[in-house]
């Protein structure tokens, strides 16, 4: 089955695909329903055989779109398989690379945040489906800075330099993606990260990716994290051995993963399929004690 086909049957699209605005909303929000965000692969594996993490298209492919053991990774492995897949469904599509601001403090991170940028009738717009507990769930237009509504919430893109932030910490960034949280103050907007709208080198790609899974302060090697936002409009995330449920009205359920169980209970819930071996690995890495097969 070509790769195409393959990822239209993983995220459960069977209608006509056309290469417009409402087929590339549906594929992104079916998308983050059912290929998760995950490090797996990365956490806690500096100097192991498995590190680094490939971004070479097959391997995308046989980790994301297995239909029997269900897996998903970070934003390189999510752009890169929209970039990979999406033209071979009749849309332009093209990366960019980006500085993640999620830690409040207006600092720049490194260069490591991917997403692919898809042209719809001469208009580029942010897919991005690798963020993690706050990712847009459906295409962000870049010619636009007012908000845009997607399935979980407002989100907007504007210029970098009426971000508040000190754009002279980060010069190579033109847009700053933000989200609308709702706070015991009121509504405000959250920045997410920073772009380069500028074209990407692929080696650019592969120097973040080597980071972002080798490297012992990179934040996907120090800690777990696992995401999905299904449709319904709720989030289920996953940071370390906490996991949370947001409704769609806004409740927070927090679930404490304290056994084997517990954990593979809690990756069920975002899609995430592991083996026997793996489950037990996994659990070691996170300091669930006493974790058994027969709990």
């Amino acid at each position: 089955m070509a790769v195409a086909e393959r990822y239209l049957e993983r995220i459960g699209f069977d209608g006509a695909v056309r290469a417009d605005a409402a087929t590339l909303a549906e594929i992104v929000a079916r998308h983050v329903a059912s290929i998760p965000f995950e490090n797996v692969a990365s956490y806690g594996t500096v100097g192991a055989v498995e590190a680094p993490v490939s971004l070479e298209p097959g391997a995308l492919a046989d980790k994301l779109l297995d239909p029997d053991r269900r897996r998903g990774g970070y934003c390189l492995e999510h752009a890169g398989l929209h970039v990979d897949v999406l033209p071979r469904l009749g849309f332009t599509a093209r990366h960019a690379l980006g500085r993640v601001y999620l830690a409040g403090d207006g600092r720049p991170t490194a260069r490591t945040h991917n997403v692919a940028i898809v042209t719809l009738g001469g208009v580029e717009h942010i897919v991005d489906t690798g963020l993690g507990g706050l990712t847009p769930t459906a295409p962000l237009a870049l010619n636009r800075s007012d908000p845009q509504q997607t399935p979980h919430g407002d989100y907007r893109v504007i210029p970098f330099g009426e971000a508040g932030v000190d754009a002279s910490a980060a010069p190579d960034l033109d847009v700053m993606v933000q989200a609308r949280l709702d706070t015991p103050d009121g509504a405000v907007w959250k920045d997410l990260y920073g772009l380069d709208l500028r074209g990407v080198v692929e080696k650019d790609r592969i120097v973040a990716n080597w980071f972002i899974s080798t490297a012992p302060d990179s934040v996907f090697v120090a800690g777990f994290a696992a995401a999905l936002a299904p449709a319904d409009g709720s989030r289920i995330t996953i940071g370390d051995t906490t996991a949370r449920h947001r409704s769609p009205d806004g409740d927070v359920t927090r679930t404490e993963l304290d056994s084997r169980a517990g954990l593979a209970a809690a990756l069920e819930t975002v899609h995430v399929d592991l083996g026997d071996a793996q489950l037990d690995d996994l659990a070691g890495r996170l300091g669930i004690a006493g974790t058994t097969r027969d709990e």
